[in-house]
């Protein structure tokens, strides 16, 4: 018993900010949110970011390599595809996608991510979605909304 506690205990520590392993969308400025982190202590050398678009992903290197953060990693192609093909868990996963929550792409890397275990035990999944227009899918819209409002709804707990 006593070795199986001391797996779980070297498993569930805490740990610093400059333990903690970061994924995180790119976007043209990566060094924007890089510079945030690194601000709390996290470790530049512990940050993967991530770019599929062409375009924006040699932004993102120039803009980075005239910042402070000249050798951040900027992995060029879909996060869900290194969630497959790496082994790496991150205490924090930060998604900002430009889509809706019931897009099938954003949903797809998000299935990838909790299927491939990318996610550290404990870790922190932080997501924004765009709420759709009304005027383009008022279908979409409403479902939407209803999935929000279900879900952001004040429950009683279960276990209760």
């Amino acid at each position: 018993m006593k070795k199986w506690e001391h797996f779980f205990n070297s498993n569930q520590k805490l740990k610093s900010p400059s333990e903690l392993r970061v994924a995180y969308f790119s976007g043209p400025n990566p060094e924007n949110d890089l510079s945030v982190l690194v601000k709390y202590g996290v470790l530049p050398e512990n940050v993967w970011d991530f770019e599929s678009e062409n375009k924006t992903y040699d932004t993102a290197i120039i803009s980075a390599l005239e910042s402070e953060f000249p050798f951040v990693k900027i992995h060029k192609g879909k996060i869900q595809n290194f969630f497959k093909y790496t082994p790496l868990k991150f205490d924090i996963i930060y998604l900002d996608f430009c889509g809706t929550i019931t897009s099938i792409d954003n949903l797809r890397v998000i299935t990838t991510l909790f299927y491939h275990q990318a996610l550290s035990s404990p870790g922190a999944l932080i997501t924004n979605f765009a709420f759709p227009k009304e005027e383009n899918d008022p279908i979409k819209w409403m479902n939407t909304l209803k999935l929000c409002t279900n879900y952001l709804y004040c429950k009683e707990f279960t276990e209760d």
